[in-house]
């Protein structure tokens, strides 16, 4: 009898254990075919770090060519955009004389990023902060027009 027990117990906990787990849909797990060929074609030396489901979009985290980009496509594989981590001192000499006649040129520079999108201008952004943790964004094109001044949704750099 106690056998039995047993045996019943461990059936239930067994089953509990694999009928118990959320089911993965392989579909989230598995970039679709149509972006990895074309991540593959546009950066041949780039590895796939992390990828996140966004929305309707998928975006890709790579080190490529010692750039740190995020490449987002759309559910089909069409290219969206591509935003790549860039030093201030890579920015267009037009963009940092703006930036630095401007009335945020006391402010930090926390992060600098280059954002391409197929069949628009580039558009650099400056993470900007200053001494009181006030959080900018700017973005300019390549001719140093400020395009626009936002403040982020979450602070630009961590909580001190």
């Amino acid at each position: 009898m106690k056998k039995i027990i047993g045996l019943i117990c461990f059936l239930f906990v067994t089953s509990m254990l694999i009928y118990g787990q959320d089911s993965i849909n392989p579909a989230d797990t598995v970039l679709p075919p149509a972006i990895l060929k074309d991540f593959a074609k546009r950066y041949p030396k780039g590895e796939i770090d992390d990828w996140i489901k966004d929305g309707a979009n998928y975006v890709i985290s790579t080190f490529a060519s010692n750039l740190w980009l995020d490449v987002t496509y759309s559910m089909k594989g069409k290219w969206m955009n591509t935003a790549t981590l860039i030093d201030y001192d890579q920015l267009p000499k037009a963009v940092i004389t703006t930036f630095e006649s401007s009335a945020f040129k006391d402010y930090d520079v926390v992060k600098v990023s280059l954002a391409e999108a197929p069949k628009t201008p580039k558009v650099y952004k400056l993470y900007i902060e200053n001494l009181n943790g006030d959080g900018k964004i700017l973005q300019y094109n390549e001719s140093g027009t400020l395009l626009s001044s936002s403040s982020p949704e979450q602070p630009v750099s961590p909580p001190k």
